[in-house]
């Protein structure tokens, strides 16, 4: 549907885009683009966090190449650079994490997340299991899930 390649499966794919529906998101992890593209074309905005290293070379060119021929680059705001400092800026409806699939990494980012919903990806796959470990240590509930896909109520959503 994108071009891009994805871990995203279908089922995925298709609560990411009922969850952005309408919304303010924001994503820390996008690599080339799918889950940007997937939510940017049903979202109100989309704001897009990622380093775009580490892949064999940037993935920065890929990425904005990507949303160009999905014909989504003007609803989203990419930003190079570390989830961690950018997301307490940013107040959304919908956080999508899908980083590294380490704990610390993924317990600070659903931390500094502004938003009453936290979709996390990599939940149950094997090598990321840091993903399982923040999500319980959290204790958020559950509002959905599918495959590797988990959407939570976070704290902010609960105040």
């Amino acid at each position: 549907m994108t071009g891009c390649p994805t871990a995203l499966s279908p089922s995925e794919a298709r609560l990411l885009a009922h969850y952005a529906s309408g919304c303010r998101v924001v994503e820390a992890g996008s690599l080339l683009g799918y889950s940007t593209i997937i939510m940017a074309r049903v979202a109100a905005s989309v704001v897009s966090i990622d380093r775009h290293v580490g892949y064999r070379g940037s993935t920065w060119r890929r990425f904005r190449s990507n949303l160009e021929r999905a014909g989504v680059a003007s609803q989203v705001r990419p930003i190079r650079g570390e989830a961690l400092m950018e997301l307490p800026a940013i107040i959304a409806d919908l956080a999508f994490i899908d980083l590294t699939g380490e704990y610390e990494l993924t317990h600070q980012a659903m931390l500094a997340c502004r938003s009453p919903l936290v979709a996390v990806h990599d939940a149950t796959r094997s090598g990321c299991q840091g993903v399982d470990q923040a999500i319980q240590a959290l204790g958020w509930p559950v509002v959905y899930s599918v495959d590797t896909l988990v959407v939570l109520r976070s704290e902010v959503g609960r105040r």
